[in-house]
């Protein structure tokens, strides 16, 4: 009887959540650009009228033709675009180095290894 009139409580006094969707624009990424397009994404979310492109998304963050770039290199960016972002990663940040990306990343870490600017990184 306990348990039953617990489960009532719960399933009355508990509040129902909402969900909303956002409107965000959509830009496509231009080769390996992912963290470009979801900076510009951002940005162009919270400032609808702010000019600016994939292009100088990659000189902010220090982004080399074909290659990537690792999220947290959009992290000044945002921050310098006054947004609110926090950024969470299992990754040691302050162990990164190309050989620990091939431990940690196997068969993958070549790939990475070869598109990252490590010079940026280490900035």
């Amino acid at each position: 009887m306990k348990k039953y009139l617990f489960l009532t409580a719960l399933i009355f006094f508990v509040p129902c959540t909402t969900s909303a969707q956002l409107d965000i624009p959509y830009y496509k990424q231009t080769g390996p650009s992912c963290t470009q397009s979801q900076i510009l994404m951002a940005i162009k979310y919270f400032y609808p009228d702010k000019q600016i492109t994939l292009e100088d998304l990659d000189k902010r963050t220090g982004r080399q033709p074909n290659q990537w770039t690792w999220f947290s290199q959009a992290m000044p960016v945002l921050a310098e675009e006054r947004l609110n972002a926090y950024y969470y990663s299992l990754t040691p940040y302050q162990k990164l180095t190309p050989e620990f990306i091939n431990k940690y990343y196997g068969d993958d870490g070549p790939l990475i290894n070869s598109v990252t600017n490590w010079e940026s990184i280490r900035n």
